[in-house]
């Protein structure tokens, strides 16, 4: 009986609010239903009522459903966390697995509830009913959860190889949605997400020689492919030599070029004071690793991060970035600083392996523009992201990330 009530409170609404609008724009429309004049005050009055009548019926006959908080659907986890709430305080609560209860339990005195359910795999379908002390029962509606633990099957055509490119476009198909990541010397370097089941991944850089890439597909449940391994050769093309001249032209004389000044010594002493900039920013140098590109003016911070907790590990990200690079970027030669902040990630093999979980990478003109000291314990994910030149999150730890605690710690 409360179902159909309820049906009929929302029909009520639906019909309540354009008539509302229309009588308040356009009284004379209902005019037929009237026997007196009608005018805009009437026409308020009467599907205003209508409205607020139908709200107050829709609170009274939802109250006590239970409401489940966001499942992620697909999920290889076997074991599925259900948690909701009721206005039913202190009620008994069912969890159905399937049609059948999995689980009871009472809720707290905030009407709050949690357990956990074991997923068959394939379509799981999950609900739950409160009923109170008057033995009054509500339910919720069924949420599907899938639990898939399938590794993604893709595959590639092969690049060309040997190429005189200094790129490439990589080419292939996989499951819809899922992500395909090429790794160099085992940090990412580019990514897709595949549509329908075809996907490209355009500009791959190459170094002259031998180039060793490996590849890797994650699906929506986090399930990764076995890696693929790619070799390109890369014969970039030489300058033709120039003709030589004529025996009866009088040779040119030859210019004798002065030997340009090796740079070992100027990159030796930056990467000096790089280091020194680790333990004057960081105060450590344990797990950390840094490499300087002198053409481009970049420093590169690699570092070991703890994955016990997704916004903890995001925010040593960002602290990384500012305290090291508030001393970097007094030196000479330092444009551009990356922290590239690694994880341990275990497959659904069992098999652990350490990956990049997160990338930032900031330049000199754009980290100056910030007064970080007023930004401390405030979150500061959506600046830090609009002001990088590169931003990357591991998709296993960007779905636990709450941006409300992502501040920034110093």
């Amino acid at each position: 009986m409360d179902t159909i009530l309820g049906i009929l409170a929302i029909i009520l609404l639906i019909i309540s609010i354009p008539c509302l609008i229309l009588g308040i724009i356009q009284p004379k429309v209902f005019s037929r239903f009237f026997k007196k004049g009608v005018n805009r005050k009437k026409t308020s009055l009467i599907f205003g009522s209508a409205f607020l009548v139908s709200i107050v019926l829709i609170i009274i006959f939802s109250a006590g459903t239970p409401s489940l908080a966001d499942m992620k659907s697909p999920t290889n986890q076997k074991n599925l966390t259900v948690s909701g709430s009721t206005s039913y305080h202190n009620s008994n609560i069912k969890v159905y697995l399937n049609g059948d209860v999995a689980k009871e339990m009472k809720a707290d005195d905030k009407g709050d509830f949690s357990t956990t359910v074991e997923l068959k795999e394939g379509s799981n379908k999950i609900k739950a009913s409160a009923t109170n002390d008057k033995n009054k029962t509500k339910s919720c509606p069924e949420a599907e959860i899938v639990y898939d633990i399938t590794p993604p099957d893709f595959s590639f055509d092969q690049p060309q190889s040997p190429t005189g490119s200094n790129k490439f476009t990589l080419k292939g198909k996989s499951e819809k949605n899922a992500q395909v990541i090429i790794y160099l010397a085992d940090k990412e370097i580019k990514k897709t997400k595949v549509k329908n089941d075809s996907f490209e991944i355009k500009d791959i850089a190459l170094n002259e020689g031998e180039n060793r890439f490996t590849v890797k597909a994650i699906d929506e449940a986090d399930n990764y492919s076995q890696p693929k391994e790619i070799t390109v050769v890369c014969n970039k093309p030489k300058e033709e030599a120039k003709k030589s001249e004529s025996p009866s032209q009088t040779p040119a004389p030859k210019i004798v070029t002065p030997t340009p000044t090796p740079q070992v010594e100027q990159t030796v002493d930056t990467m000096d004071q790089l280091w020194k900039a680790v333990d004057t920013g960081l105060q450590t140098r344990e797990s950390i690793d840094i490499k300087y590109d002198y053409g481009f003016k970049i420093v590169t911070l690699t570092k070991d991060g703890d994955m016990f907790d997704s916004n903890g590990f995001v925010r040593d990200g960002y602290s990384t970035l500012v305290r090291y690079g508030r001393e970097a970027f007094k030196i000479d030669g330092v444009d551009h600083v990356l922290i590239d902040l690694r994880a341990s990630f275990t497959d659904n093999y069992g098999n652990s392996h350490m990956d990049t979980g997160m990338t930032v990478e900031m330049t000199k003109e754009n980290f100056q523009k910030f007064n970080w000291d007023n930004l401390e314990y405030t979150p500061v994910s959506k600046q830090i992201e609009a002001a990088s030149e590169y931003y990357f999150i591991h998709y296993s730890i960007q779905k636990n990330l709450n941006t409300d605690k992502l501040y920034l710690v110093l």
